[in-house]
């Protein structure tokens, strides 16, 4: 599983909403692949990001991150 497929399947289990330092902490505790970028957690960030633009997943704005949500 790529990086991509990895952080859309984390989201899925997860299945509640999170900001992208949630999901790198689920995806590295339960040993999702993250890539092997200097900066992981930016990596997930940017794929949430684009996931949420393209509507696959749900986006909202909490504070100060965005949080995410997969569509049911």
């Amino acid at each position: 599983m790529n990086l991509k497929e990895s952080t859309l399947k984390a989201l899925e289990d997860m299945n509640v909403w999170a900001n992208y330092i949630d999901v790198y902490n689920y995806m590295v505790n339960n040993n999702y692949n993250v890539g092997k970028s200097k900066t992981p957690e930016k990596s997930v960030a940017s794929e949430l990001y684009k996931y949420g633009e393209a509507g696959v997943i749900e986006k909202r704005k909490n504070g100060a991150l965005p949080e995410y949500k997969a569509k049911k």
